[in-house]
């Protein structure tokens, strides 16, 4: 019975891709009069001649000082999901949203090697549906970014960042997003990050401490005062990254990361006056952990020839989480062959394996992505694993993934990518949406395929059509045994 209106869905999703890429196309190719037909190549020379032009001036506008920069983005999303809470008797089991997130920049160099950054982030949402939602949502207005950066500190080849920054190791596996209740609208860490580089050896080495409130107040104030939750607990940590270069092909990352939660309790309370939730995150409440996590782990890239890449990562952990020892790995490996033809088309295929935690054991052995929790193979994930822990923590599953990615023609990418989840653990067993028993039944599986079609440089825009599906446990009135669909498009236009 839900065919058709899927159907359609597809059809509404694809006409939003298309109007979206004609609007960025429209935006950045404006159309040449002229009184005579033109020669062959002058439209392609016409259409350089304005890139050229819009370019000197972006320059010229957002540089006005030697030393200052400054630049802005701004970012129209629509997304749809359906089923994404496993139960379609669950009040918030079909959501329709657009998100309206706008940012301005600035870095300033007020001396030699030194440079100060502040970025100020604002997102406004309109909610079609959950009628469980307020319309319209006001987001704060948040200070994202605010650091100092030092340049050669002591005449050594060292860099300093202290404050709030977006700060990234490896491919943003268990290092990117320290607010994942907010949706993709920041991603900041407040810390000290330290990069010493030994060129004699072909080795950088980072270390960074990190201090992360749950509030989002916790270090600098949002601009109209409102308060939310931006992660479940309070996080401090230290990482402690070393990049090799064994050889221009082969590259090696060896790394440990400390990892120390403090529930925030008024999780415990919510509702009763304290500060409000992310009303993107509904269901984390009363999910934040106590834990201390040590994690040892290598990033591996080699490339074998012109054609063949690889990217393998591995992870052991352990610590104590709330209350019980903890012990658990990881492990994701991807590998890339590239035609090298004019479309830069390429295929790739990967698996990836986080595990889960057994309820039969004392111990807890669920894999912890840390501040990793952010879409890094599907929006849509980020809200269907909450139905198992927490908004965006995806882990307990194997994930086998086949991709194919090529130009459609100048500025235009289209990748497509399908992944199967199988559960490592049937930790969830019997609850509403998961299943209890049976080699295949017993375990939340799925597909998903998602696909992206980017312009690029100016306006991007980027387009989602996912159909996963999840072998589900209970009456067809409570689940139906009916796939989730979500969809989504996007327009990001910067200056």
């Amino acid at each position: 019975m839900f065919e058709k209106p899927a159907a359609k869905l597809v059809s509404v999703g694809i006409s939003l891709c298309l109007s979206t890429l004609a609007m960025g196309q429209g935006t950045s190719t404006p159309a040449v009069v002229t009184d005579t037909a033109p020669s062959a190549g002058a439209g392609s020379a016409s259409v350089e001649s304005a890139e050229q032009t819009w370019d000197a001036w972006r320059k010229e506008v957002t540089n006005p000082a030697p030393w200052w920069k400054w630049g802005a983005d701004l970012r129209l999303r629509e997304k749809y999901l359906h089923l994404n809470t496993l139960s379609a008797v669950a009040p918030t089991h079909e959501r329709h949203i657009q998100r309206y997130r706008a940012r301005w920049w600035n870095t300033f160099t007020p001396a030699e090697n030194v440079e100060l950054g502040v970025r100020l982030t604002y997102e406004g949402r309109h909610y079609a549906t959950p009628a469980a939602y307020t319309e319209w949502y006001n987001s704060p207005l948040y200070i994202d970014q605010l650091y100092v950066k030092f340049n050669k500190l002591f005449d050594l080849p060292l860099t300093a960042v202290i404050g709030r920054q977006d700060l990234k190791f490896g491919d943003g596996w268990l290092v990117l997003d320290g607010t994942p209740m907010d949706g993709s609208r920041t991603n900041y860490l407040d810390a000290a990050k330290f990069t010493y580089k030994f060129d004699e050896i072909n080795t950088t080495v980072d270390v960074a401490a990190v201090y992360q409130g749950s509030r989002s107040n916790a270090w600098l104030p949002t601009i109209n005062n409102d308060i939310e939750h931006q992660t479940e607990q309070t996080e401090r940590g230290a990482i402690l990254w070393v990049t090799h270069k064994l050889s221009p092909e082969t590259q090696i990352s060896p790394y440990y990361i400390y990892y120390h939660g403090d529930m925030n309790t008024e999780f415990l309370t919510a509702g009763t006056g304290g500060p409000a939730f992310n009303p993107m995150a509904p269901g984390s409440v009363a999910r934040g952990i106590d834990a201390d996590l040590n994690t040892f782990g290598m990033h591996i890239t080699h490339k074998f020839d012109e054609n063949w890449k690889a990217t393998l990562e591995g992870a052991g952990q352990f610590g104590v989480r709330n209350g019980n020892d903890a012990l658990a790995y990881g492990v994701r490996s991807q590998v890339v062959y590239s035609f090298n033809d004019d479309n830069k088309t390429l295929i790739r295929g990967g698996y990836e394996y986080l595990t889960g935690d057994d309820p039969t054991t004392a111990r807890y052995e669920g894999f912890d992505p840390l501040w990793g929790r952010w879409p890094q193979w599907s929006d849509y994930h980020v809200y269907a694993f909450a139905a198992e822990g927490r908004v965006s923590e995806a882990t307990n599953f194997h994930r086998i993934q086949v991709g194919l990615q090529s130009d459609l023609f100048k500025d235009f990418m289209a990748s497509a990518d399908y992944h199967y989840l199988l559960a490592d653990e049937n930790t969830r067993a019997g609850a509403l949406g998961f299943t209890n028993n049976g080699k295949e039944t017993r375990t939340p599986a799925g597909a998903l395929l998602q696909v992206q079609i980017q312009r690029v440089p100016q306006h991007p825009a980027q387009c989602g059509n996912v159909f996963p599906r999840r072998l589900l446990h209970g009456p067809p009135q409570q689940n139906g045994h009916l796939p989730s669909l979500g969809m989504g498009t996007q327009l990001l236009t910067r200056l």
